[in-house]
């Protein structure tokens, strides 16, 4: 399912018939759906992998079927398609480096800044303890004038 929802068409990916499983977790791997999971797929799926799987599967690029192969860059090649979580959810991802964060004592809320301002966010939770570090934000933004909606900030690689 979560395949199909990448953009996958059961038929011509091989995902119906003899062989499906094992071309089933052949491309699930080769998307990044099974990060972090350590089961067998020959017994049902505990809920603990099935929610890894579901995570995965919101940040994994959506694929499209081009000159008889699927791909999951653009037309021009040069980027990736949207993700699962950017198509459907309107999930924002973007990367950067964690520049400043400064406490409102009036409004008792955080403003996070990354790449010197180019996004920032009023948060709850203090993310100073990445400063100067490379994060990722999650959010959606907000429409109709309404502020972003941040689900959280994290590190996507450790400098000491």
């Amino acid at each position: 399912m979560l395949l199909v929802t990448l953009g996958y068409n059961a038929t011509k990916a091989g995902l119906t018939g003899a062989g499906w499983a094992s071309k089933t977790n052949a491309l699930a791997d080769e998307n990044g759906l099974l990060k972090d999971v350590t089961t067998s797929f020959t017994a049902a799926c505990p809920r603990q992998y099935a929610a890894q799987l579901i995570y995965n599967a919101i940040f994994a690029p959506t694929v499209v079927w081009r000159d008889d192969a699927y791909t999951n860059k653009t037309l021009i090649g040069d980027e990736d398609l949207p993700t699962v979580g950017e198509k459907f959810m309107g999930l924002k991802n973007p990367k950067g480096i964690l520049t400043s964060v400064k406490y409102d004592d009036n409004d008792k809320t955080y403003t996070t800044e990354i790449d010197d301002g180019d996004l920032s966010f009023d948060a709850t939770a203090d993310y100073s303890a990445l400063m100067g570090q490379q994060v990722k934000a999650l959010y959606k933004e907000g429409k109709n004038g309404d502020d972003d909606t941040l689900y959280g900030i994290y590190a996507v690689s450790y400098t000491h």
